[in-house]
């Protein structure tokens, strides 16, 4: 299952965001489709033609500036918003830590990385752009999986909510349905719930969808009940 069931933030990139993208867009996200811009969330992950981190960084970071310059010459530029994202989420993809030779998550820099994408990403919804970009907003659900929602909570939600409608699948509805209690949005965890279980082809998958949802909704208690560390509390 490709949900986080034990409340762990901290997950390995490469396993994370690979499987997000086949949740939530398959190959048309990995591959770049769909979005206004070149690149998907493999290519972050695993870089091109198999070269180097320094054969990856370069491009990257020449995309970054590039969308900066015109940036500062248009500051509600869709399009560069969105490549600023891109650019600071893949960079961030190079900057991990290991633990026993095994990647274990983002190092410093790869975290305030995440960050920078994050701000872009709220610029980028200050645009109020009628209907997202898929590629983005699977990039932005990634990014919230790993530095956790953000005090305004609808940069989370939403992105989920408008991959949820345009996919129409339950696996598309079970991500919305984990984003939103992991946002306290009861509202549109419950709306997603039913949507899930309503697009199930078969009794089995109904009662598949129904043990994912009770195993989402313990995992959520069992990180309330920690005080959000995932680690149920000791007993007496």
């Amino acid at each position: 299952m490709l949900f986080d069931l034990q409340g762990r933030r901290r997950r390995v990139v490469q396993v994370t965001y690979v499987g997000l993208a086949l949740l939530m867009g398959g190959g048309l996200v990995l591959s770049g489709i769909g979005s206004d811009a070149g690149g998907g969330i493999l290519d972050a992950i695993v870089g091109t033609d198999g070269g180097g981190d320094g054969d990856v960084k370069g491009p990257l970071e020449d995309k970054k500036e590039e969308a900066n310059r015109q940036l500062q010459a248009n500051p509600k530029n869709a399009a560069a918003l969105g490549e600023l994202m891109r650019a600071n989420f893949q960079l961030a993809g190079l900057e991990t830590q290991e633990v026993d030779g095994q990647v274990a998550g983002y190092n410093d820099k790869g975290m305030a990385l995440l960050r920078e994408a994050d701000a872009a990403w709220g610029r980028y919804l200050a645009t109020d752009p009628e209907k997202l970009d898929v590629g983005l907003a699977t990039t932005a659900v990634a990014i919230y999986d790993e530095i956790g929602p953000p005090e305004q909570k609808e940069r989370y939600v939403r992105p989920a909510r408008e991959i949820a409608e345009q996919e129409n699948t339950s696996n598309a509805y079970l991500k919305l349905f984990q984003v939103a209690t992991a946002a306290s949005d009861a509202r549109t965890a419950g709306l997603a719930e039913r949507k899930a279980l309503a697009l199930a082809t078969s009794k089995d998958e109904r009662t598949t969808i129904k043990q994912q949802i009770d195993e989402l909704k313990q995992a959520a208690s069992g990180e309330q009940g920690a005080g959000g560390n995932g680690t149920a509390p000791q007993s007496p």
